[in-house]
């Protein structure tokens, strides 16, 4: 709904189509230690930007 309000509607329906014929075919990246660093990284970015959402949702 959001999306539709903003003008995406006709892209987000096209997103969510591609994305349930192609998730069958889709593999996992394996696990490597040599990417600990960035999964750490990619972790603090999300906990960030939830307290960021948090944050205004209660200043509004």
């Amino acid at each position: 709904i959001t999306f539709a309000k903003r003008g995406f509607g006709q892209d987000y329906r096209a997103g969510i189509k591609e994305g349930l014929k192609k998730h069958r075919i889709m593999t996992k990246v394996p696990f490597q230690f040599r990417n600990l660093k960035h999964y750490f990284f990619i972790e603090v970015q999300l906990i960030v930007n939830v307290f960021r959402q948090v944050e205004n949702k209660i200043g509004k």
